[in-house]
């Protein structure tokens, strides 16, 4: 009886948690096991989640539209040039990584992120770790990354402005 309730109502409730919470911009994994140890619960939580995808889009309309002021900002604020790390799986290849990098860009500095051009572009190995040159149409620099190793599978990429 135990064994058929967990596996027609625990394991469902697990599986539909991480679908509403993955859709939303949350981490379906962690909401999969919510689902699975507190069941009806963590799936009616899951559907009161804000839509963080939903959320950058608007944030994306509003600051092309000027009714938002951009996140940069905080950067120029601040007098940092450091921004938006992000996780990538050591495996991905050139063009998986370029498209990363170019929404990382494109949510900060959407006016830096539409010069980019992949083919100027350039991804090497130096003396941080692996290095992506972001250069517009004319070969200038506009961004770079940078990957250190963060475990096994995955490097912690982040993207710079220059100074």
């Amino acid at each position: 009886m135990l064994v058929a309730v967990l596996l027609f109502v625990w394991v469902p409730c697990g599986l539909f948690a991480a679908s509403v919470a993955s859709g939303k911009g949350y981490s379906g994994v962690s909401w999969f096991f919510g689902g699975l140890f507190f069941g009806p619960i963590a799936l009616i939580a899951a559907a009161g989640l804000g839509d963080l995808k939903l959320r950058q889009y608007i944030r994306r309309i509003g600051e092309n539209q000027g009714a938002i002021e951009p996140k940069s900002f905080d950067l120029e604020r601040q007098n940092k040039t450091v921004f938006k790390g992000f996780l990538m799986s050591k495996n991905a290849s050139k063009e998986e990584v370029w498209e990363k990098l170019l929404d990382s860009l494109d949510f900060v500095r959407p006016d830096i992120a539409y010069k980019a051009d992949a083919s100027r572009s350039s991804m090497s190995l130096g003396d941080k770790g692996i290095e992506f040159e972001i250069c517009n149409s004319n070969s200038q620099v506009i961004a770079s990354a940078y990957a250190k190793e963060d475990s096994v599978k995955e490097y912690f990429w982040q993207v710079q402005l220059p100074s």
